[in-house]
């Protein structure tokens, strides 16, 4: 349009606002009615009381919360009361002219294209579509037959060759209701890889199905497995269950296989029809067999070193591996996987602890065989003197008490045992006569094996007595008793003693009754059998004791736990002192040992002056001291009768008699041995 004069400006603004506010003494932003040119601080006259405020310095300008440039922001909040007016000139409009291809699309409304009315059928053929045509780097309209319709495909030129891997198709993705497109590689036939297999044998012994575990890439949900032997003989499986494109379970039957036809390979078909095939890489086979026993391996002790072993053998001559595979082992012990060597220091318990396991023996190609063993853990006995020896294969402990004290069982055991009373004294010489005195009879013994509960046993040794002194009216005092447990061995009997001025028998002459009964005392009548001193009698029940000897001119012996002590037949008198009864030899501490022999007879003198000949009697085997003889001298111990062996149990030899012509030389007799309890078990 031509115009007269100058041609009207392009710019507008609007009609100036006034906006007023008071102030509150804490506000600083207040927000206008209208917005103004961006920052278009120096467009605003603002005042406060009538006096105009410098942009900058007293305010700034800006956006409001909904974007919009409406807001002024004091650097200081105007005073309480203080009126305020804003005088705005607007923003300034005019008309632009955009430049060719300079809107983009960040400056378009997201809404521009979604925002419009929904097509609500298929495109017709001439409906028009707008698209960017890359060749000629511009916008152009396009009919949608162009784009759906037949000439979209038959249309193009046609590919006269194989198709590239990276190539690219078109197809309808029904899940997303749209088209894609899909490279030619995702579209041919996935040809599965099997790569390995679990277990690497299949056992042929068990009769019935095993299942053999794939693993490779490749694999599709209808996925079939067979198996071909050497021969190429084919075994299908009869079931596979498909995990993911990676594993495959499939189940055969293991009679089907044989180990003439081994190694087997394994052939993977997928539903496509595509094969992937395993090389040589089944094997069949036999399960291992277990060679030991299932049950008990044994027991060791606490705190002891243990040694077991467990053995399988595979009938396909490859290497059995152990392992635990339920239970465990005690504490401190260990399983060798190569050798099945169970061994390491078995731990400290307060009573018998058995463990219970199951090894699992497995051959070179994963078939297994699994057995349940036990392994008891024993609680150590505490007592006494303690030793030990082999026997065989086996170890036994010892537990020696040879003074009281206590048998502690942490747990039921099977026990040795041997107890022992203490042995009693021999009696004395006569005075002034030819008499001897009476060997001491032996302990009782006791000896057996049973089982015992745990609880802790209080054991006592009895000691032995002492002899009697020469020439006195006293009889040797018996033994004392030991024990252990329900059993006692009753102390030996004493020998007896005679002095001349006694007359007739008297109990002081004859031997006590004990465990073993003790000798009787020589007499001035040996020949007649009535007037003689008799032995004491055995009272030891149950377990093993024998009476005494009866006295001639010389002394019976003391009876032992073998035998009864030596006596006047009855028929002629006798200087010699009698034998005292030999014990029982046991085992129990490892070497064979006598315990309880009874006491020999004093010897007497069968002349009325000088030396005599009465030799003294042989103490019993098995700790009885032997008696004593005349020396014909007072000072001279061989008078006195042998003590007894301390621990055996054996009973003390009598004194040797003095003749009327040597005052003074009678003897004392033998003291007892000590007592003992033996108790010995596998360790």
């Amino acid at each position: 349009m031509a115009y007269i004069g100058q041609k009207p400006g392009s710019n507008f603004r609007n009609v100036t606002l006034k906006d007023s506010f008071t102030g509150d003494g804490s506000t600083t932003a207040f927000d206008l009615s209208k917005s103004f040119n961006q920052a278009g601080q120096n467009d605003l006259e603002v005042f406060v009381d009538n006096v105009r405020q410098e942009p900058t310095a007293a305010y700034t300008v800006g956006q409001d919360d909904s974007g919009n440039f409406k807001r002024v922001t004091f650097t200081a909040a105007p005073a309480s009361g203080a009126t305020i007016y804003i005088l705005n000139q607007g923003e300034t409009s005019g008309v632009l002219t955009i430049s060719d291809g300079s809107v983009t699309g960040a400056k378009l409304n997201a809404d521009a294209i979604t925002g419009q009315t929904e097509l609500a059928e298929a495109p017709a053929d001439t409906d028009t579509l707008l698209i960017h045509d890359a060749s000629a780097s511009s916008l152009k309209k396009i009919q949608a037959s162009n784009l759906i319709g037949t000439s979209l495909i038959t249309g193009k030129p046609l590919l006269d060759e194989v198709p590239a891997e990276d190539d690219l198709y078109l197809i309808y993705d029904t899940s997303a209701g749209s088209l894609k497109k899909v490279s030619k590689s995702d579209t041919s036939p996935v040809t599965p890889a099997p790569t390995a297999i679990s277990p690497t044998e299949i056992q042929i012994d068990g009769g019935g199905t095993e299942v053999i575990s794939i693993t490779g890439t490749g694999f599709d949900s209808g996925a079939g497995v067979k198996a071909i032997g050497t021969d190429g003989s084919e075994i299908n499986a009869v079931s596979v269950s498909f995990v993911n494109s990676g594993s495959l379970s499939a189940t055969f039957t293991q009679s089907d296989f044989s180990q003439a036809l081994e190694p087997y390979d394994i052939k993977v078909t997928n539903s496509t029809g595509t094969t992937g095939t395993a090389e040589d890489i089944l094997y069949s086979g036999e399960t291992p067999n277990w060679v030991t026993s299932a049950g008990s391996l044994g027991s060791v002790e606490e705190g002891a070193a243990a040694s077991f072993t467990v053995e399988a053998t595979d009938p396909d001559s490859t290497a059995i591996t152990y392992s635990i595979t339920s239970g465990s082992l005690p504490s401190g012990l260990s399983l060798n996987s190569s050798t099945g060597a169970i061994t390491g220091t078995a731990p400290t318990l307060s009573s018998d602890t058995t463990y219970n396991f199951t090894i699992t023996a497995t051959d070179g190609g994963s078939q297994t065989t699994s057995r349940a063993f036990t392994i008891t853990v024993t609680d150590k006995p505490t007592g006494g003197t303690e030793t030990t020896y082999p026997s065989g294969s086996d170890t036994i402990r010892v537990h020696t008490f040879s003074s009281p004290g206590t048998f502690t069982l942490g747990s039921t055991k099977t026990l040795n045992y041997l107890v022992v009373g203490g042995g009693a004294g021999g009696g004395g010489g006569d005075v002034g006569s030819a008499w001897g005195g009476g060997g001491g009879g032996a302990g009782g013994l006791i000896q057996g094996c049973g089982s015992f509960p745990n609880a802790s046993y209080p054991i006592n040794v009895g000691c032995g007595s002492a002899g009697a002194v020469g020439g006195s009216d006293t009889r040797a005092s018996n033994g004392q008793n030991s024990t252990f447990s329900t059993f006692t061995a009753l102390g030996g009997g004493g020998g007896g003693t005679r002095d001349l001025s006694q007359s007739g028998n008297t109990p002081t002459q004859d031997g006590a009754p004990g465990g073993s009964g003790g000798g009787g005392s020589g007499n001035a009548h040996p020949g007649v059998i009535n007037e003689t001193a008799p032995g004491g009698t055995a009272q030891q029940s149950p377990g093993y004791g024998n009476p005494g000897g009866r006295g001639s001119y010389s002394g019976g012996g003391g009876g032992g736990a073998g035998a009864a002590g030596a006596g006047n037949p009855g028929t002629a008198p006798a200087s010699d002192g009698y034998a005292g009864g030999v014990g029982r030899a046991y085992s129990i501490s490892g070497t064979s040992v006598y315990y309880a022999g009874g006491g020999g007879g004093g010897g007497a003198d069968s002349l009325s002056a000088g030396v005599g000949s009465g030799n003294p009697g042989p103490g019993g085997q098995g700790g009885g001291g032997p008696g004593g003889l005349v020396s014909g001298d007072p000072t001279s111990v061989i008078n006195d009768g042998t003590n007894g062996t301390a621990n055996r149990g054996g009973g003390g030899g009598g004194g040797g008699g003095g003749g009327s012509a040597l005052p003074g030389c009678q003897g004392q007799g033998g003291a007892g041995g000590k007592g003992v309890v033996i108790i010995s078990y596998t360790i």
